[in-house]
């Protein structure tokens, strides 16, 4: 944590304005709180999270202050100081007493609560949630005795996948869920992907709670440029009209949804055949968790999470007392029966048990992604070097641990190396569990992230291989003592955005 009070010089001498470098000194003076902004243009959640910031804390300002791009080392200095892993990431720190605001989540503070989150201080986020909690509360209630006032100041907001059918307001949707029998509204708050397998998913989950379960598609943001929402306003039977998504449904909607924030999510409505009894809010959550516990837990409440949860903590249990030696490839137990781990070959060939071949005297294990960019630019350089170390013999292995969003992204990524990988799997199936079992034991955070381990002992040499891979190549193997900075990996993607 940073010395008291906070050292301005950690920035440099300068900072870049609007109006070109300035003394720090000087553009600092008279401030109270300093945010600090770890972000980059590749970064599609970057992209989609700046405009926030700049909208809610700059609005009025001539722009934010910037550290200079060629000042790298300064800024590889931060973000170690920091502990970033990965971007977007927002750090704010008091000048004056040069304490760090410790938050789960600074980013999202700032997407929910917006201006009130300001100083983004302890305080100021425990009173800004305070007020959120009751914008709640009296959303729900409204949504009743107020109709589509209270959500989207009386808009008629629901679409039916007839494009012909008049439009119908929330409250009118809501009641004629809870007249045929439905008992919970699912809004899925969709970013209209249409390559994401998540929606597929979804959708045979909805068909297999049956009628029991209505869904309305609100069409939230778009993943990228080639998105569209308009497959899913006729896929799902019910869908919100773009022109009613104001600023202030979009607010009101985001309070409804608490601390979960991005899309897809997914908020749940219990509804009540009673026309004067409020909605009440089921579960808020990531659609994949939604995912993970399948039909079964509809209407995925606490009660199933707990559930979920529990389990979880038991199967990552198990797993972390085979991390030593690095067991678990070589004793992974599915019930009473344990074998090698049986992983994919190279270029998505036959599944293959775990061997440690007798010359092996390093083994990586490599989290990354196709949707990450700095994950695309290192898995040549990884390859390549993983290839020349083994021309002679077999003395480096890599496993790949896949972080991607869907079976087709890890396929055509896995295609171009030439290593092993664990099995995608499907979501909640032991392949899937195990990679995000092996993500949260070893805790990665940000992608790329190559982890480096003696093949006999074990013992981790590494977490930095991805910036010691690419400053020596397969010159540099075993890479087991790093030169200085040589573990430096460059811009990270965080494994969760």
């Amino acid at each position: 944590m940073p010395a008291t009070p906070f050292d301005a010089a950690l920035l440099g001498e300068t900072l870049l304005t609007a109006d070109g470098e300035k003394p720090t000194s000087e553009v600092l003076a008279g401030k109270k709180t300093l945010a600090l902004y770890f972000s980059a243009h590749w970064c599609p959640p970057c992209r989609g999270f700046t405009p926030t910031l700049v909208k809610e804390y700059f609005a009025e300002m001539p722009g934010i202050l910037a550290l200079p791009f060629a000042k790298r080392a300064l800024k590889n200095t931060l973000s170690e100081m920091f502990k970033v892993s990965g971007i977007p990431t927002l750090v704010s720190v008091d000048l004056l007493s040069g304490e760090q605001v410790v938050a789960d989540d600074l980013r999202g503070a700032v997407t929910r609560f917006g201006g009130s989150a300001f100083p983004l201080s302890a305080d100021a986020l425990l009173a800004a949630e305070s007020v959120a909690a009751a914008k709640r509360d009296e959303i729900i209630a409204g949504l009743r005795t107020g109709g589509d006032d209270a959500l989207f100041g009386g808009a008629e907001a629901v679409l039916s996948s007839d494009a012909s059918a008049p439009k119908r307001s929330l409250q009118a949707a809501l009641q004629d869920s809870a007249d045929s029998g439905a008992t919970h509204v699912a809004l899925l708050l969709g970013n209209g992907d249409g390559a994401d397998e998540t929606y597929a998913k979804y959708e045979e989950i909805a068909a297999s709670v049956g009628p029991q379960l209505r869904t309305i598609y609100i069409p939230w943001s778009l993943y990228n440029e080639e998105a569209s929402h308009a497959p899913f306003k006729t896929r799902l039977g019910l869908a919100m009209d773009d022109a009613a998504l104001t600023e202030v449904a979009r607010d009101n909607l985001a309070a409804l949804c608490g601390d979960k924030q991005g899309a897809p999510l997914l908020l749940v409505l219990a509804v009540f055949a009673d026309p004067t009894a409020p909605p009440a809010i089921a579960s808020v959550d990531n659609i994949g968790r939604v995912l993970t516990l399948g039909a079964d837990a509809f209407p995925w409440d606490d009660a199933a999470l707990a559930a979920r949860n529990s389990a979880e903590e038991t199967r990552r249990a198990a797993l972390t007392a085979t991390l030593p030696q690095l067991r678990w490839l070589s004793e992974h137990c599915e019930g009473d029966v344990c074998s090698a781990l049986p992983l994919l070959s190279p270029g998505g060939g036959a599944v293959a048990p775990w061997v440690k071949a007798k010359e092996l005297e390093v083994v990586g294990l490599y989290f990354s992604a196709h949707w990450c960019p700095p994950c695309r630019g290192f898995t040549p350089k990884l390859a390549a070097a993983y290839e020349s170390v083994n021309k002679e013999a077999k003395k480096f292995e890599v496993v790949f641990v896949s972080l991607d969003r869907d079976a087709a992204s890890f396929e055509e990524y896995h295609a171009s190396m030439p290593f092993k990988a664990l099995p995608f799997g499907n979501d909640g199936d032991a392949s899937a569990n195990l990679r995000g079992d092996v993500a949260a034991a070893y805790e990665v955070s940000g992608i790329p992230c190559l982890m480096l381990f003696d093949a006999k002992t074990g013992e981790l040499l590494t977490e930095g291989g991805c910036g010691m891979v690419s400053k020596s190549g397969a010159d540099g193997f075993p890479w087991a003592v790093a030169s200085e900075g040589s573990e430096q990996q460059g811009e990270a993607c965080l494994s969760g955005a």
